[in-house]
């Protein structure tokens, strides 16, 4: 990367070391939920260590605005969205908050992300300028304008932040599909909602029906359409374009999950675990916790290329660890020669090869097949004293089953009688926040 003029009292290098560094960080802590790899302590030492770099942004303030900007044109990437969102906020610059939104608007699919990864690790002062900003830019056909609206939306409901009525009204009726959409995840659920369940479009559908939740009983056959149809646009996507559509399907299908009732559709379940690619359907058992489809999950012990992911879903539901009980067999010799497959890829995460055979004849399937109906992890009911105990970072479990611990513990506070009052798990927040949140939780484990 070419050198940008800096300030003399600024270190050029140093400055780029703070951007890719903040960038990767970023990345990791952003990805950490989709694959089983890394641990809460690991992740919260990555948290510490990009408070840092964006500390070290801060302080450079504009003089690190030309870098940000050079990197994110450069590289096109999620992570330098994030770090040059993280030096526009700061600014006090509508211009580069402006050439800032025009690189998002380009790609919006790779970029958009980063911005809001930014907006939620900035301080509340320059969200707010930024979200009022966009506020009045509703009834542009900009497209970075768009970009802004959608990103204050999304930030907004990551941050529990109320968005204003008559903001809402217009917004929830935007022309703009993926305005809507944000729209949906930025409210509370409100009985506006309900013509969306129709929306032309399959986004807009599907998050009507997650921000309303159980307050629609049309809510989760809405969602479980939706969701078959997303698998199927991954199963035609390729490249990034699939990526971020199976990104959209893990989201939905980890709503899903507590939308469907495990007791009253069981068959519905079935069904739906038929219909959906391997990996994705193992996963939904997971979020699903219902020990009624250990079968299932024993079954795709056989796949070669799911059978570490199967074993992966398999002991996180059982509470049994694969290698403690000398549940698996002999890794094979890696051919360095071969393609990357998705069974290498769960390998080089450190997932064990599981011995089909003996994981079938564990005593703790009979057992947890007495509790179908219930939710579970770990063998475990899902309790809010036992979440809130896999939930502490203490607790060192892979992000992974946080994810699925929190998506249990909020589904638990908007079923509650006070939903706005209660602790709301934020695993993307800051690295204050997250100390913050996590000693909330020993209060309650």
């Amino acid at each position: 990367m070419s050198a940008m003029p800096l300030s003399t009292s600024v270190i050029g290098a140093l400055v780029q070391r703070h951007l890719q560094d903040a960038a990767f960080y970023w990345q990791q802590l952003d990805t950490a939920p989709q694959e089983p790899g890394l641990r809460a302590e690991r992740l919260q030492h990555f948290a510490r260590l990009l408070a840092a770099h964006l500390e070290g942004l801060t302080v450079a303030g504009s003089a690190a605005w030309p870098e940000a900007l050079a990197a994110l044109q450069r590289w096109r990437k999620p992570g330098e969205a994030f770090a040059a969102s993280h030096v526009a906020l700061n600014l006090a610059d509508a211009e580069a908050q402006a050439a800032l939104l025009v690189q998002v608007a380009r790609y919006p699919d790779l970029l958009l992300r980063g911005l809001i990864g930014g907006l939620m690790a900035a301080a509340p002062g320059p969200v707010q300028r930024f979200n009022e900003a966009a506020w009045v830019l509703i009834g542009s056909d900009a497209k970075p304008d768009q970009v802004q609206l959608v990103a204050a939306l999304r930030s907004c409901a990551l941050r529990g932040t109320e968005v204003p009525p008559t903001v809402m009204a217009a917004v929830l009726t935007h022309t703009t599909p993926a305005v809507r959409a944000a729209a949906c995840r930025a409210s509370k659920g409100a009985a506006s909602l309900l013509p969306l369940l129709q929306d032309g479009e399959l986004c807009v559908r599907a998050e009507a029906a997650i921000a309303l939740g159980t307050q629609s009983t049309a809510a989760a056959d809405v969602l479980l359409l939706a969701v078959l149809a997303q698998a199927q646009v991954c199963q035609q996507a390729t490249g990034w374009t699939r990526t971020q559509a199976q990104r959209r399907l893990a989201r939905w299908l980890r709503h899903l999950a507590w939308l469907m009732n495990p007791t009253e559709q069981p068959h519905e379940v079935a069904s739906l675990l038929g219909q959906l690619p391997l990996r994705e359907a193992l996963r939904f058992t997971l979020f699903l916790g219902d020990p009624a489809h250990l079968g299932f999950v024993l079954k795709a012990l056989d796949d070669e290329e799911q059978a570490r992911w199967a074993g992966f879903v398999w002991q996180s539901l059982t509470g049994v660890d694969l290698i403690e009980q000398g549940l698996t067999s002999p890794e094979p010799p890696v051919d360095l020669d071969a393609g990357l497959t998705r069974a290498r890829q769960d390998g080089d995460q450190g997932l064990p090869l599981p011995d089909a055979q003996a994981v079938r004849a564990h005593p703790v399937n009979a057992t947890l097949a007495l509790r179908a109906g219930h939710r579970v992890l770990h063998g475990q009911d899902l309790t809010p004293a036992r979440l809130a105990t896999l939930l502490r970072i203490e607790s060192n479990q892979p992000q992974l089953l946080r994810a699925v611990a929190a998506q249990a513990w909020n589904a638990l506070v908007r079923q509650s009688q006070s939903p706005e009052t209660a602790l709301r798990i934020q695993l993307r927040a800051g690295a204050i926040a997250l100390l913050a949140q996590d000693q909330a939780l020993a209060n309650r484990s």
